[in-house]
């Protein structure tokens, strides 16, 4: 498949997240960076449709390994202004990626948590259809050809199938499902100790730890 404009664009950020532990997000006001956008789609605007500690947790969660430490580079328009400083802008970020990160990890905690819950009984559904399908699989033997030998094959088949998706339906929420969420959750973590900068387009404007 031909790379595409979002592909390279997020292949970017993830090298300079990985080289220089910074990832730059657009915004046209520095409030966006915590807050909703007021999006009008015939407007041009830079930056994501929603809040900007969304949209640096999505880029985060998508990098193979997390830097220990980062640094948000905020760039606004020329011009640009806010009615909050860059150190109020990282305090709110800290705070809004620190109640983000519980919230993230109890959604974790719920769907691994529903997974060991159910685990039992998928076991014994499993045990049940495997044991129905070695039934039906015997009396195929047994049939030898025609309509119940047919019959019993695809009843053995389908109880198979059922034991199959029932046992790995609960073995994924145990083990896989929750993860997506858990790696979410340390991206906010790495969010709420990040230093944050504040640059023009053109030209360093404030900045803040560093």
């Amino acid at each position: 498949m031909a790379p595409t404009a979002a592909r390279d664009a997020l292949h970017s950020q993830l090298e300079t997240l990985a080289s220089d532990h910074v990832l730059t997000i657009r915004l046209d006001r520095l409030e966006d960076l915590v807050v909703d956008p007021e999006v009008d789609p015939f407007r041009d605007r830079q930056g994501p449709e929603q809040a900007g500690v969304l949209d640096l947790a999505a880029t985060l969660a998508a990098a193979r390994h997390l830097p220990h430490d980062l640094v948000v580079r905020v760039v606004v328009p020329d011009g640009a202004q806010s009615q909050i400083s860059p150190e109020q802008a990282q305090d709110a970020l800290q705070r809004r990626a620190g109640y983000l990160a519980s919230a993230s990890w109890r959604e974790s905690t719920a769907v691994r948590n529903m997974g060991r819950r159910q685990l039992p009984l998928g076991i014994v559904f499993y045990v049940l259809s495997a044991a129905i399908a070695s039934g039906f699989a015997y009396l195929a033997q047994q049939a030898g050809s025609g309509v119940a030998l047919a019959l019993f094959t695809v009843l053995a088949a389908l109880s198979m199938t059922i034991a199959w998706v029932i046992s790995w339906m609960v073995v994924e929420s145990t083990i896989f499902d929750w993860r997506p969420a858990a790696r979410v959750t340390a991206s906010y973590e790495l969010l709420q100790h990040a230093k944050v900068t504040v640059v023009s387009e053109h030209a360093p404007l404030l900045a803040v730890g560093v």
